[in-house]
């Protein structure tokens, strides 16, 4: 024993006399300009986020996270008379209101300026509308399920484009809520209505699924985001199933007073909304790498928001394979624009 703790001091010595700091001899980056955008075609208006890098032995302690005296102007390859009329600012969050909405085919380019940083410029392609068109929408009630048929516009001229696909169902829940005393008599009878929103699960068997984005199970193409390309030749008769169960239930509790206390509760789909996004080749190509940076698979994750996969990367000097359009800096510039086809009357099967 006494061994023993003989040599676990004469460790603890030689683990303790080993700690020393080893000096930095790699190149000083200096720090850019970080910018991320959204841009979509008829938008009067665009979200900026614009900060700074840091150097990663740089302490952010000191430094405020602010950043002042930045300028952003605009160019477009339409219209030479657009402009940012007036830029509000919420802390790095800028807010530019334009004097022309953008156009989808146009080419913007977004120059922000800063004394100290110098000058990032962005470059971006504004995506048009994928404007599909709904044939048909039919509820199931037996097989607990709604079919859609949907026509998609004919070949499209961009045909590198990425569509994603998803289903919002707005549902009421209607409880009606009775008490009852001791003796069974009736004592009170509420009704109360709420409204939930879902991004449902989506299906179809179409081949125009056939994608590494999407989930394949039981003959299904299947996710709460479908995507697809628009290199197709054509596409009709788009069928897309919507399993959904919509199930009433009754709750009876006994109540310390004696009383008993019943919930109905039936729900109803008031109507549902399909949203086509059409993703830039920019953002299909950045979603990819930060996919691939973050370790995450290759399903469509469905709320993947590029503010809050791009802030992981602050503060990251050293070379990583994330896309960036942003010439002089670092960061996004996106377009996606987005088509909503509303659905309120369903057929009844």
């Amino acid at each position: 024993m006494k061994r023993f703790l003989y040599s676990l001091v004469i460790l603890l010595s030689v683990l303790t006399a080993c700690e020393r700091p080893i000096s930095y001899h790699g190149e000083y980056e200096e720090p850019k300009l970080v910018v991320q955008a959204l841009l979509s075609a008829g938008a009067d208006s665009i979200v900026c986020m614009v900060e700074r890098s840091y150097f990663f032995l740089e302490s952010m302690n000191n430094t405020s996270n602010t950043l002042d005296n930045v300028t952003i102007d605009i160019a477009s390859t339409f219209i030479d008379s657009l402009q940012v009329l007036r830029d509000v600012t919420n802390g790095n969050e800028h807010k530019l209101y334009l004097s022309h909405p953008l156009q989808a085919n146009d080419t913007i380019r977004l120059i922000i300026s800063h004394p100290e940083l110098g000058i990032a410029i962005a470059k971006e392609w504004i995506t048009p509308k994928f404007e599909a068109e709904i044939k048909s929408a039919i509820w199931d009630s037996q097989h607990n399920q709604c079919r859609f048929v949907f026509d998609f516009p004919d070949a499209h001229s961009m045909p590198e484009l990425q569509i994603l696909m998803q289903c919002t169902t707005y549902i009421t829940e209607t409880r009606i809520v009775t008490k009852k005393n001791f003796n069974g008599y009736l004592i009170s009878c509420d009704t109360i209505h709420n409204t939930h929103t879902y991004v449902q699960m989506i299906q179809s068997k179409n081949k125009i699924f056939n994608t590494v984005d999407n989930t394949y199970e039981e003959g299904m193409f299947c996710g709460r985001t479908l995507s697809f390309n628009t290199d197709y030749l054509s596409a009709k008769n788009i069928e897309i199933i919507l399993p959904i169960e919509l199930q009433n239930d009754t709750t009876t509790i006994k109540l310390s007073s004696g009383a008993t206390e019943t919930r109905y509760y039936t729900y109803t789909m008031d109507s549902c909304m399909f949203t086509f996004e059409a993703q830039s080749p920019n953002s299909i190509l950045y979603m990819k790498s930060m996919r691939a940076y973050m370790g995450l698979n290759n399903d469509n994750s469905d709320a993947m928001d590029i503010g809050a996969l791009f802030s992981d990367m602050l503060g990251i000097e050293e070379p990583v394979a994330v896309y960036s359009n942003i010439e002089n800096g670092y960061g996004i510039v996106l377009s996606r624009t987005t088509h909503n086809i509303l659905i309120k009357d369903l057929t009844q099967q």
